[in-house]
């Protein structure tokens, strides 16, 4: 892997940050196909992981198609950020 670079008024991912990108949307397509297919045994929770693999292909394609490699923090992370917040104001 390359290093990432940045160039005034283009874009600054690695020049096969898009190859990389489109590797893992199938990757993960891949993935969702064997588990719905049976070839890959979950235990538990099959749906929602097939949710959260449908969910990351989406934020992968919302980066393609906003030309960059930064994507928003997920939902979850942000609520812990808050919750943690919030505790830590209301404490004192």
């Amino acid at each position: 892997m390359g290093p990432a670079f940045f160039v005034p008024g283009g874009s600054h991912l690695a020049p096969n940050a898009d190859q990389r990108r489109d590797d893992e949307i199938r990757e993960l397509n891949g993935s969702i196909e064997q588990i719905r297919s049976g070839r890959i045994k979950v235990a538990t929770g099959r749906d929602v992981l097939i949710a959260r693999l449908e969910h990351r292909i989406t934020d992968l394609e919302r980066m393609r198609q906003r030309g960059t490699g930064n994507a928003a923090a997920p939902a979850e992370l942000a609520l812990a950020f808050g919750s943690a917040y919030f505790a830590a104001v209301t404490w004192y």
